[in-house]
Parts: C-alpha cells; structure tokens; sequence
C-alpha cells in the first residue's frame, strides 16, 4: 500500500500540463492539485491573488453573492472581447481557467475553515450551474465556458433554466446603471424547474458591472416560491465598473 502511494504521488510530480495563457507546461501542483497559469501569467491577468470578494455590490444576506474572479485588465480585456464580440472560441479554455483558478482558492478556503458560512456550497452533488440566454433566448457564448467550469468541479449543468420574456436591449450598450437595472428587471424567467434537487444555482457570466441580469434572474427564481433558502450566486469572469 505504501509503496502504491508514493507510486501515485511520483506520477503526479512528472505530470505536465500547460499554461491556459502561454503554453508552458505547468508542474503538478502540490498546494492546488491542479494549475491552470504559470506565475507569470497569473500576474499578467490579475489573478495571483485571490480571494473570496464581492466587488461590485454588498449582499444583502448570505443567499445573494456576486463573486468575480478579477477585475478586467488590458491582457484579459483583449481575450475575452476576442471571444465575445469576434468568434475567437479557443478563448474559451482560458475564461475557464480564470474561473477555475479563482474557484480553487474558494475550495481551499473553505476547507481551512476561513468561510465556513459557504461550506454547502461547495457539495458536489448539489451545485447547478447555468447562463444567462442570449437575447432573442439563442444559446449563450458563455455555455462552452459555463459547462467546462462545471465539468471541472463534477457540477450539474443545464443552460435551459432561463428564458426571456419580453425584449431587452444589450447591456453593452446602456451606460447608466439604473437604464441597465430597468432593462432587465423582470424580463427573465424560470424556463422550467431544474434545481429541486440543488442546494445553489452558480449563474456564469463574462463580465460584471451593475450585476443587474443576475439580480434579475435571482429575483425571478425567488418570485416562483421554490427555491427559498438556497444560494443563487453570480459567478463572473471579471468586474469593471461603469
């Protein structure tokens, strides 16, 4: 048995695998298990550092949480405008890596105790993860990012929970915080009931910045009555403010 084991952990210090932003093969992790960018490139995109935070707004309670996992940076900036706005879809395994990065320090916080308040959040077998629909109720450029994460983490995942019910403007285009907060304010709902079986929805966005699409598709799960006392968390590439 014994011999078993230090067989494994040999195997796993000569496990490579390569930098999601450069390409560099990555050592195995001993602190992580798993590495997504080099240090470098960690500092490059801001994210050598993180922690759990709320950057753009205060929570009124536990349930209701908008987690970034940086704040948008020239390098990150040129990357995920690629993939949003011109088709670079190979971005995606880097947005993924910025979100899984950020999402294993959270593990690990979590198992040294430092926010034992979140602890059920993190049950593998009850976390579901979704988007927010395109306009017009097309599939999100954020799935492929979206169902990765999920993949990742062993997190359910289901793009369907969400439809919307009237039009609404781009948020890009609005650039006033109450105009956004009035686009969307009851303009999205539940498509069909997915999360009996879930303690929290994960909501995987690219950017964050009046946090008002997720406040709307928090407010229509609330409103059906069936999800009281769960987490409805947005979950955010990155936060720039308005």
């Amino acid at each position: 048995m014994l011999a078993a084991q230090l067989m494994y952990h040999l195997k796993q210090a000569l496990k490579t695998h390569q930098c999601a932003l450069c390409g560099i093969p990555l050592p195995f992790n001993a602190e992580y298990n798993w590495q997504w960018f080099c240090n470098g490139c960690q500092k490059s995109l801001g994210i050598g550092n993180t922690s759990l935070n709320n950057d753009a707004s205060t929570p009124t309670d536990l349930l209701d949480l908008n987690l970034t996992a940086c704040k948008l940076n020239p390098v990150l900036k040129h990357k995920l405008y690629g993939f949003k706005f011109y088709g670079k879809k190979q971005n995606s395994h880097l947005l993924t890596g910025v979100l899984n990065h950020y999402w294993q320090s959270q593990v690990l916080s979590l198992q040294n105790n430092t926010c034992p308040a979140f602890s059920e959040v993190f049950d593998l077998s009850s976390v579901l993860v979704t988007v927010i629909p395109s306009h017009g109720n097309t599939a999100s450029h954020m799935v492929p990012v979206a169902k990765a994460f999920a993949h990742q983490w062993r997190y359910h995942f289901d793009h369907r929970v969400f439809s919307w019910r009237r039009s609404v403007k781009p948020q890009h285009q609005l650039h006033h915080k109450h105009h956004r907060m009035n686009n969307v304010i009851g303009a999205l709902q539940p498509a069909f009931n997915q999360w009996d079986n879930h303690t929290a929805i994960i909501i995987v966005d690219d950017l964050l910045t009046t946090g008002a699409t997720v406040a709307a598709a928090r407010q229509a799960i609330k409103e059906t009555g069936q999800f009281n006392g769960r987490r409805v968390i947005g979950l955010t590439v990155a936060f720039t403010p308005m």
